[in-house]
This record gives structure tokens, sequence and C-alpha cells, in this order.
């Protein structure tokens, strides 16, 4: 994408929430045309003429990041860690015929929580330290 212009957006609250960027998208496909396109939540203000590398969803532009990334993995390990701690419980409680009201399975759920949040953030960090050293064009 070549950057046309890049102006701040803000929210409702007056809240600056970061730059959008609109410029000449053209897709690696010959097949395509070049079309205007909008770059939202751009990694900061690029300069009118600069090369930036997009993937497009829903007629918008996204640079790569890994705030997506971190966002799924912290998700996702969410809810099967929970999941897995809730089923633990049910297998228990049906394998002993009775409720087990103990607390171990409390504990799986405390330990749970912390660390899906710590696993995202170390998948974030390694994914910034990825991009920074091979760039932004090596992962397409």
């Amino acid at each position: 994408m070549k950057i046309t212009e890049c102006y701040e957006v803000t929210g409702g609250d007056g809240e600056q929430r970061g730059f959008d960027c609109t410029g000449v998208f053209t897709p690696r496909s010959a097949v395509q045309p070049r079309r205007e396109i909008t770059l939202d939540s751009a990694a900061g203000k690029h300069r009118a003429g600069s090369i930036v590398e997009v993937r497009t969803a829903g007629g918008d532009a996204h640079e790569l990041s890994a705030d997506g990334l971190r966002l799924w993995v912290t998700f996702t390990a969410g809810m099967v860690g929970v999941s897995v701690a809730a089923a633990f419980w049910l297998l228990a409680g049906a394998r002993h015929d009775k409720w087990d009201h103990s607390g171990h399975y409390l504990i799986v759920f405390v330990v749970v929580a912390p660390g899906v949040y710590l696993l995202g953030l170390v998948v974030g960090v390694a994914a910034e330290i990825l991009i920074a050293l091979f760039g932004r064009d090596g992962f397409g």
C-alpha cells in the first residue's frame, strides 16, 4: 500500500485513538486492480509516499501486528484452561460417585488465569521480536 495521507482518529469522548491512513493498495495478484483503501489503526503516522505491507479484510487494510496473535492465544488458552479445569472437577465427581468439594480444582482455576495472561504476553513479545528482527515483509 502506498500511503497518500495519515490522520489522527479521535473517539467519541475526544480521546486520541491512533492513526488511520488512506492510500493506493496494489494486490499481489495481477488479476485484481489497484484501488483506494483505508489502513485502520496504523502502527504510527506514516509519511505520504511511504510503502506499507498490509493485509486486507472486510475492505480495509491492516498492518501485521502481534496484537491479534496475543489476543487469540490468550482467549484460546483461557477457554481451554477453564474448560479443562471444569472437566476434571466433573470427572472427579463422576469417578467417586459424589461431588468433590475440595479446593484442588479451585486452585487450578486460580493458577490458570494468570498463566493464560502470561502465555499471551510471552507469545506477543516473541512475535514483536520476530517482527522487529525480520521486518513486517518477512511474514508474507
